[in-house]
């Protein structure tokens, strides 16, 4: 049948695996680019790449967080719960208020929330990328010692990278469906840093 325009909308968000798909997918293309960020021949091009990526997946990393704490009811295997990190090991309980605190107060601009540390070492420069202290000021708005000495603790000041595969992990244990390494692969980008076990590796 010819001269037919079909179109399909979704009112509901993807399911929970595709979202974490998303995001460790942004990850990895921050993952390339975090590892050229000490290459200061195509500094600008090579920072201006991997602020796309990370602001990509810590913008992932928030529809996870709100998926999981008030998504659309009845996705099979899938809870819903306002405190979804409530009951994780410490740490990864930690880092989860910790990145909710930074989201909240930067209101989702992360430029606010993360940096470049540029150190000399054996004559070279060597840059990486790493979580600010929280915004000034911002904290006074919406006390909260605790979630202040949760980010101060698992963000900032430590690399951004580290901290991704560390949200990466809490995520990938709530996929509820089986992600592989493959699936993950991107035009010109394999998965070669992550520390994820995938679903069928031993």
């Amino acid at each position: 049948m010819d001269n037919v325009i079909i179109e399909m909308f979704s009112p509901q968000p993807a399911s929970i695996r595709e979202l974490v798909l998303n995001f460790l997918r942004a990850v990895e293309r921050f993952r390339e680019q975090d590892a050229r960020s000490s290459d200061l021949v195509d500094q600008l091009h090579t920072e201006s790449l991997a602020r796309a990526a990370l602001f990509e997946a810590l913008n992932w990393a928030d529809t996870i967080d709100q998926y999981l704490a008030a998504g659309p009811k009845g996705t099979i295997g899938t809870e819903r719960n306002e405190e979804w990190a409530q009951g994780l090991p410490a740490d990864q309980e930690r880092l989860a208020r910790a990145f909710q605190r930074v989201r909240n107060l930067t209101h989702h601009q992360w430029w606010q929330a993360v940096g470049v540390r540029m150190t000399r070492s054996d004559g070279q420069q060597v840059n990486e990328w790493v979580w600010a202290p929280l915004p000034a000021g911002a904290a006074g708005r919406r006390r909260d010692p605790d979630a202040d000495a949760d980010f101060a603790d698992r963000l900032a000041g430590r690399r951004v990278l580290t901290t991704l595969d560390e949200l990466a992990e809490v995520f990938f244990a709530r996929r509820t469906w089986a992600i592989t390494r493959p699936e993950l692969a991107q035009p010109g980008l394999g998965v070669i840093g992550s520390p994820l076990r995938f679903d069928g590796e031993p």
